[in-house]
């Protein structure tokens, strides 16, 4: 046996073992009453204001076969009282990446807006088809919406 093997070997049943430590604990009618409450938050910026808006919370749309978020939702979760109509819109990831900083990818408008949407999971932002907007539109793990000013 390979010296590999024989350190794995002895270990396996303490790999095991810890799998089934999860208790789950059933209510009076015997249903799980544990619960997991997921979360993912985007922060939607819009002059100085900043409002964080938790995905899950939202209602959800079908869009290709998933459940998503329209962005005008979280848009108007914020309670800002924005004319979100004159506003012109970037992103940011995760990562700090922004559609706004690769060629041909400037800030969008709020018809634009009106396509797109949100996975409430991955925060993976996804556009209607129809819009024909280039691939570095599509922004994964987004954690911000800037609903940039008119210019004046």
């Amino acid at each position: 046996m390979s010296p590999s093997g024989r350190f794995l070997l002895p270990s396996i049943p303490f790999l095991l073992a810890a799998c089934g430590d999860q208790e789950v604990k059933l209510d009076d009618t015997g249903t799980d009453d544990t619960t997991t409450t997921a979360t993912y938050e985007v922060k939607v910026v819009a002059d100085d204001q900043e409002v964080p808006v938790d995905l899950f919370t939202l209602e959800t749309v079908e869009f290709e076969g998933g459940q998503v978020v329209p962005v005008t939702a979280v848009l108007a979760a914020t309670g800002l009282s924005v004319a979100w109509e004159e506003r012109t819109y970037d992103f940011v990831a995760y990562d700090g990446y922004r559609p706004s900083t690769k060629d041909g990818c400037d800030p969008v408008d709020y018809t634009a807006i009106q396509g797109a949407y949100l996975y409430p999971g991955s925060g993976n932002l996804v556009w209607d088809a129809s819009l024909g907007l280039f691939g570095c539109y599509f922004v994964d793990g987004m954690v911000e919406i800037d609903a940039l000013a008119p210019a004046r």
